[in-house]
């Protein structure tokens, strides 16, 4: 764009000679290198080396250096004002405000249920990402889910943003609505398995009591109407009445065995949480009392220091006075002997 000859008298940016006039104020020279030069270190850095070259010659422009400032203006109105971005597919995606981390929160807590239930949490993450893409937002699964992980991270203690309250993040109250009321599904999970297992028991057992009349109802209508042949359906019957109850005690077996095993993995899970919560209570309980003797700590050691400022400020100040006392007296003792110097040359003199 800026092409420079190697000899001097044709060189179209040299310096300033003596039978060419430099611009008046009517041109702004100034304020449109002022311009490029902002162009130039923020988003265009193509013209960089131009707009430098024009810039040294600010003090006493000429038309020469205009012609070259046109140059460049027009070299930009060509090849458009867009920025140049080095590699535009990781542009950098501007950071997470507090609205937009409190809607993340808000549909993270909408999905709670599902988090719970499902094991591909990666649709769920892909779900979160398109609803916040409806409430104007442009981030990715990915990013919502580290945002999730940063937040909880913070909220069980890592990281301190009010040490007074002792509050750990900005979104507490968010974050902790949404783990008590993950708390209080688990709770309501365990009572439903309970209750469900109950009520599967009683089902179970009016179906059997059920079949085994319906099927003494059809053994009896069976010995009214064939009289001859009373035995060998009794018999096979009896065995089919004992396959039936069989195999209903191995259902029944199996499903109390699959509601004992998911109460208790439930049950487990809500003990470990609450161990979890009573870890980090005790945790931020401990920090609280750290801080609390660091800040005595502290405080102590300040004013032992203010005590020692003050003492020797006060050793200062005793020095200061004995020293203008000792000025005090000098200068007495040398006005006397001067009264007395001029006394004495007065009575000589007279």
């Amino acid at each position: 764009m800026v092409v420079r000859s190697l000899e001097v008298d044709k060189d179209p940016f040299r310096p300033k000679e003596d039978n060419e006039e430099m611009l008046g104020p009517e041109v702004p020279y100034l304020s449109t290198i002022g311009v490029l030069l902002y162009l130039a270190n923020c988003t265009r850095p193509d013209i960089a080396f131009a707009v430098n070259l024009l810039a040294r010659y600010s003090a006493y422009p000429t038309r020469r250096q205009w012609n070259g400032v046109k140059h460049i203006l027009r070299y930009l109105q060509v090849s458009g004002l867009q920025p140049l971005h080095p590699n535009p597919e990781k542009e950098r995606l501007p950071q997470w405000s507090q609205q937009e981390t409190k809607d993340l929160i808000a549909i993270r807590a909408d999905l709670e249920r599902d988090f719970n239930v499902s094991r591909r949490n990666k649709t769920l993450w892909e779900a979160v990402a398109t609803r916040m893409r409806e409430r104007g937002y442009r981030r990715s699964p990915e990013q919502c889910k580290c945002k999730w992980k940063n937040l909880v991270n913070r909220y069980k203690g890592k990281e301190t943003a009010d040490p007074d309250t002792g509050r750990q993040c900005p979104f507490f109250d968010e974050l902790h609505a949404v783990f008590t009321e993950r708390a209080r599904n688990m709770q309501r999970l365990l009572e439903m398995e309970s209750g469900g297992a109950s009520q599967s028991k009683k089902k179970l057992k009016r179906l059997a009591g059920d079949r085994s009349s319906e099927e003494l109802l059809s053994d009896d209508e069976d010995d009214d109407d064939e009289e001859s042949d009373v035995e060998r359906p009794t018999k096979g019957k009896k065995k089919k009445t004992e396959k039936v109850a069989h195999q209903q005690k191995a259902t029944e077996k199996s499903r109390t065995g699959n509601n004992s095993n998911i109460h208790e993995v439930l049950q487990e899970f809500f003990q470990q949480q609450q161990r979890m919560e009573l870890q980090w209570q005790e945790m931020m309980e401990r920090r609280a009392q750290e801080r609390a003797r660091f800040e005595q700590e502290w405080r102590q050691s300040m004013e032992k220091l203010e005590r020692e400022r003050i003492m020797l400020e006060q050793a200062w100040r005793e020095r200061e006075e004995q020293r203008r006392m000792r000025e005090e007296s000098r200068a007495e003792k040398r006005d006397q002997l001067l009264t007395t110097l001029l006394n004495k040359l007065i009575q000589d003199e007279l």
